[in-house]
């Protein structure tokens, strides 16, 4: 058979992100990933994959380094910890060969025994105080109580640059991928294309064969309009996030559904919510400081306002110092949260763990066979009354 270390090489071999390891589920550390243990699993994926029963000759050393283009003493680590798990057996006169009784052994013991966990550095999953910090910890809890374990593929942004380090886990490796953080149709169809279950968490995936686990921030939008007409208010305003430069501006999905079930809401109430009240910017405080401006220039000027997130809350509140209001006293104001956070806030508080925990439900569930079709889970979050809403009349 042909060689796989060669032909269907990796090429270099790149720094991961941190990885996210508990030593209980109550702390997380933080971690790098040493250049051999990358080779050596880059290797192991390659052995893992192979078809026969005949022991494969893996390149030489020399050849190793040059395809991975790392040192030759890391490549001699990295063989080391294949020779420990019983994959390899080097001999001077043979050189490295596969151990095809170690391969099946391997297998057994972690064959549907492994979640892979695809997420985005850049939503701080290995912080567990922060909304996706939570959602792993969730993941974590129930893995470990159904008795699996999970490994982490970190990926760069919401929409990351595809390479081969991001690709689907091998399926006799790996039971299912849960997707979190990452909003690229690309990633979550290369999982899904391999044949395993795949959940997407945080995003409402286009993709027919993904179970997806999301917040309902459309009712969330239906709820906190109810709120802030049961506390009197009729002269309202919606600042929802926007990213991208100017000339491109795009709405975030959250921030869309949000806007729809409170205008849904305020329409059924006989409330109108004329366009100018309705306003989309990115979070940085130049952008949220005109928000402000806007939005106190309107006449009648606005009573409350739901706000989407509450980093755009808090800038919100300091900025109106700047045109001699205040929050609640002049606007009150109310956010999209989550459980947890240390937020002093009338908000919607999402259960970010109890995300996590649904997402490997769905899996299980899934590769158990007991289902075929896929679900999507949106899940109800819990108004949180906080002193940034004030009541200004009777309530009806």
């Amino acid at each position: 058979m042909a060689c796989p270390f060669i032909a269907g090489g990796y090429g270099r071999c790149q720094p991961v992100g941190p990885a996210c390891i508990l030593s209980d589920m109550s702390s997380q550390r933080k971690r790098t990933i040493p250049c051999y243990q990358q080779v050596a699993n880059i290797l192991r994926a390659q052995i893992m994959g192979m078809e026969g029963e005949s022991p494969v000759q893996l390149p030489t050393e020399r050849d190793l380094c040059r395809i991975h283009e790392v040192s030759r003493e890391t490549v001699r680590k990295a063989m080391e910890v294949l020779e420990a798990d019983g994959l390899i057996e080097r001999a001077p006169s043979r050189g490295t060969l596969t151990v095809p009784a170690g391969i099946r052994a391997w297998r057994r013991l972690r064959q549907a025994r492994l979640i892979t966990v695809a997420t985005s550095v850049g939503s701080n999953p290995n912080v567990p105080a922060s909304f996706y910090g939570r959602i792993m910890q969730g993941i974590l809890s129930r893995a470990e109580q159904a008795g699996y374990s999970i490994s982490f593929n970190h990926m760069r942004g919401h929409f990351p640059p595809i390479s081969e380090d991001c690709g689907p886990e091998d399926p006799q490796r790996v039971l299912g991928a849960i997707v979190a953080g990452i909003q690229d149709e690309r990633v979550i169809a290369m999982h899904t294309q391999v044949g395993y279950p795949v959940v997407s968490v945080d995003y409402w995936s286009r993709d027919p064969r993904a179970d997806v686990v999301v917040v309902d921030c459309f009712g969330e939008g239906e709820r906190a309009a109810e709120f802030l007409l049961e506390q009197g208010h009729r002269d309202l305003f919606y600042l929802g996030n926007a990213h991208g430069p100017q000339s491109g501006r795009q709405h975030e999905a959250d921030a869309d559904l949000m806007f729809a079930g409170f205008a849904r809401a305020l329409r059924r109430a006989g409330v109108d919510l004329p366009a100018e009240r309705i306003l989309f910017c990115r979070q940085s405080s130049e952008e949220v400081r005109s928000a402000v401006e806007q939005v106190t220039a309107l006449r009648p000027r606005p009573t409350a306002g739901l706000v989407l997130s509450s980093s755009a809350l808090r800038q919100f509140r300091a900025h109106l110092s700047g045109v001699g209001l205040s929050c609640p006293q002049d606007i009150s104001l109310m956010c999209k949260s989550y459980v947890g956070e240390d937020l002093e806030a009338a908000s919607l508080r999402g259960d970010a763990d109890l995300m996590g925990r649904m997402a490997v439900d769905l899996l299980l569930e899934r590769a158990a066979g007991r289902r075929c079709e896929s679900v999507c889970v949106a899940l109800r979050s819990r108004l949180q009354r906080g002193p940034t809403v004030r009541q200004i009349s009777p309530r009806a």
